[in-house]
């Protein structure tokens, strides 16, 4: 195979890969799309060739399936095309180095003898889990998430997106391996691998699951608040009056009435009429009212929060801020060379960790605020204890297309991985009622103003992956991998001795 040929083999099977995960939801196409990078896996190239490719397969993904940040750039950060679509390649570039990374592991086990579907899959998930956390993290695009409509999800209740992702990519890489080979020897372990992955799959749909705990009515309220004028001061009461309006029909007839991220465009102040009457009202009409707004600090600083008003209680500030949306990295740099770098809100600071959960009438809440919702093992880790999930978001920022439909897939996994009810509320979309096997219940149309009511299942207790979040996992592949590469040193000086 020419070097041109491979190369653009491998930008297009990265690029292809964002068609399993929305809005395209060919969830399937992981299998032999996995197999194919697979087969175009480092074995005798250089480590630099082994770190171009992997870098190609980022791009590919990344630049693909990520660009649409392009539109905040742009749209709301006022750059010009020019540099927007600069500022997007090089956050596709950057994103990429995770996936070289991958590839020069990938190259050093290979050297070593030990590269194999197993150690191929491990090596893949390890990565993914690097991406969570590095550099404030970026949890987006994992293969196991794209799953979240097969009816192989119900593993996710007991390994996680990331124990899903590294099955698919077992199976995918034996799919090749048997394809290519074409003997029963070959074959065994695919059919092992796809065994595996159905046992799992059963396992989580019937065993370990949480318990029944009632239900609550509930109305999550869209709206559809243009990201333009969101923050301009003569529309504040125009704001107000058009979640007041969705909302009237809910009042008494909901237990519980969500509005989204920053719905209210102002600081919350205790002693302010307007909040008073506003939890007044909630209490009057016996309802929990939850809703984003600023939080001011005691220090002057402040932060994006989520209160909890009427027959609930608590407030919220968010812990893991957008790079950029709510801060700025290297700000004494940055801050004030474009008109990007100074997005409203973008001087935020993050909550505490130790956070109490909130309470609706009663029932516990764990509340997440936007990109929170996409980071597996935050999320178990709150909501452990809770009965019911609430997120909520503003993906104006992101136009209406790959980027909002792949964040509200992100929660429906993070519902099958807890095995619990998450409502979302977003502004302009995508607003529903996440059932805990991830469908949705009455969606909100994006853009729409309108409101998703319905019952929501209450459920306590927690899954295997919500116990044990993703250490346990990593740390088994990692000891998988490291023995696999032990025992191919060994083969290789066996070989060179003979």
């Amino acid at each position: 195979m020419s070097p041109l040929k491979r190369r653009a083999e491998l930008l297009i099977s990265g690029a292809a890969l964002g068609l399993t995960f929305a809005p395209f939801y060919l969830w399937w196409l992981a299998l032999p799309l996995t197999g194919v990078l697979w087969m175009l896996q480092p074995r005798g190239n250089s480590r630099r060739q082994a770190c171009l490719d992997g870098w190609l397969v980022g791009l590919g993904l990344f630049g693909a399936n990520v660009n649409w940040v392009w539109i905040s750039i742009h749209d709301f950060g006022y750059a010009p095309v020019w540099l927007a679509t600069l500022l997007t390649a090089l956050f596709a570039a950057g994103l990429a180095l995770f996936t070289l990374g991958q590839w020069w592991t990938l190259h050093g086990l290979a050297r070593r003898n030990a590269l194999t579907p197993f150690t191929f899959a491990a090596v893949w998930v390890i990565w993914e889990w690097i991406r969570s956390g590095l550099l404030s993290g970026f949890p987006w695009l994992y293969i196991g998430t794209g799953w979240v409509d097969s009816p192989f999800a119900p593993a996710a209740r007991w390994v996680g997106a990331y124990g899903l992702s590294f099955l698919i990519v077992l199976a995918g890489s034996y799919l090749a391996r048997a394809a290519c080979q074409r003997t029963w020897s070959a074959a065994r372990p695919l059919l092992a691998a796809t065994a595996c992955l159905m046992v799992i799959s059963l396992a989580g749909h019937w065993l370990g699951r949480t318990t029944p705990a009632g239900t609550m009515k509930v109305a999550l309220v869209q709206g559809a608040i243009s990201q333009d004028i969101k923050w301009q001061p003569e529309y504040q009461g125009q704001i107000i009056r058009t979640y007041m309006d969705l909302s009237a029909p809910y009042w008494q007839a909901a237990d519980l009435v969500l509005w989204p991220e920053t719905a209210l465009p102002v600081f919350y102040k205790a002693d302010a009429g307007f909040f008073r009457q506003l939890d007044a009202h909630a209490r009057n009409t016996d309802t929990a009212l939850g809703y984003g707004v600023l939080l001011p600090n005691d220090d002057g600083s402040y932060a994006n929060g989520f209160l909890w008003q009427g027959k609930a209680e608590g407030l919220y500030r968010k812990q893991k801020l957008v790079p950029f949306g709510e801060y700025v990295p290297l700000e004494s740099l940055l801050r004030g060379l474009i008109a990007f770098f100074n997005l409203p809100m973008s001087d935020m600071v993050p909550g505490a960790a130790d956070q109490p959960l909130q309470s609706a009438k009663g029932v516990p809440v764990a509340t997440f605020i936007c990109y929170e919702v996409v980071y597996p093992d935050f999320v178990a880790a709150r909501a452990r204890e809770a009965q019911l999930l609430v997120t909520v978001s503003n993906d104006a920022w992101f136009g209406l297309f790959a980027g909002p439909a792949q964040h509200m897939q992100i929660a429906r996994m993070r519902a099958v991985e807890q095995d619990k009810t998450l409502l979302r509320a977003a502004n302009r979309g995508h607003t529903g009622i996440i059932t805990p096997d991830g469908a949705v219940l009455n969606p909100v149309a994006p853009a729409e103003p309108g409101v998703s009511a319905g019952d929501a299942e209450l459920r306590s207790g927690t899954t295997l992956y919500g116990r044990t979040g993703s250490l346990p996992l990593v740390f088994l592949l990692l000891m998988g991998t490291l023995q696999a590469l032990r025992r191919g040193s060994a083969q290789s000086t066996s070989s060179s001795g003979q």
